[in-house]
């Protein structure tokens, strides 16, 4: 296992998302609600649409010094198409936040990844009362824990997926695994990426609570690199 931590900077990621401010940006000409996004990686963007940058019932509320709070039918849109930055199948998703149990709908999601049997996505599902992460077409691979549940207090949730495992995270700590290669193919041109929600889907489905960091890379990292992740999140949270 290697513990270098190079790996997390955020020149490294795919997104990197301080939740630091919104502000209003020209996107081929139209005005759009956007937030920052401190990758640097080659075909990456330098922002994410809140929402679809537009309507403003979809901007999630800024919190200060840092964060969002998303109300269940807001999102975080992070527009995959603009320069297709996510080749590969392996990656680690990290979001940092906290879930209030009088917030909990049906399926909360986290974030989803891909188009409809074509995707990862990670939610909490209230009737089982656990934390899921699912890959689409393959119903018998995933993973679920009720670590972390909704509790009214802070955690970092993270997944990571390469050719070796599939594995699941809170506060670094490993909560569930899958060893195996369980990714699915390549993601065609149409692919979405969203925190928050799907915006195909009911609303019923989308995210209620505050994210105050979020980060995806194209590589798998391990505990010690998601933990310090964390650490560093946290630590961020109140500059």
């Amino acid at each position: 296992m290697t513990f270098s931590f190079d790996a997390i900077n955020p020149e490294r990621s795919i997104v990197f998302l301080p939740f630091d401010g919104q502000h209003s940006q020209d996107v081929g000409g139209t005005p759009t609600q956007v937030c920052r996004s401190l990758s640097k990686v080659p075909g990456s963007l330098d922002y994410a649409r809140m929402g679809n940058g537009t309507t403003s019932s979809t901007f999630p509320t800024q919190l200060a010094p840092r964060g969002v709070y998303l109300d269940g039918g807001d999102y975080v849109d992070l527009d995959w198409t603009v320069g297709s930055p996510l080749d590969s199948t392996s990656f680690t998703f990290l979001l940092y936040g906290r879930v209030k149990p009088s917030d909990m709908g049906t399926y909360d999601r986290l974030y989803e990844i891909g188009i409809v049997h074509q995707r990862y996505a990670l939610y909490w599902d209230k009737s089982a009362g656990v934390l899921e992460f699912f890959v689409d077409d393959l119903v018998n691979t995933f993973l679920r824990s009720s670590k972390g549940y909704p509790d009214s207090q802070d955690h970092v949730y993270a997944v990571s997926i390469d050719r070796n495992a599939c594995r699941m995270y809170c506060d670094g700590e490993v909560i569930d695994s899958i060893e195996g290669d369980y990714r699915l193919p390549s993601f065609d041109p149409a692919t979405l990426a969203t925190i928050g929600a799907y915006p195909p889907l009911p609303t019923a489905n989308s995210f209620k609570g505050e994210m105050y960091q979020a980060a995806i890379y194209p590589f798998a990292l391990n505990s010690v690199q998601v933990r310090e992740w964390g650490r560093r999140a946290r630590q961020a949270r109140t500059i």
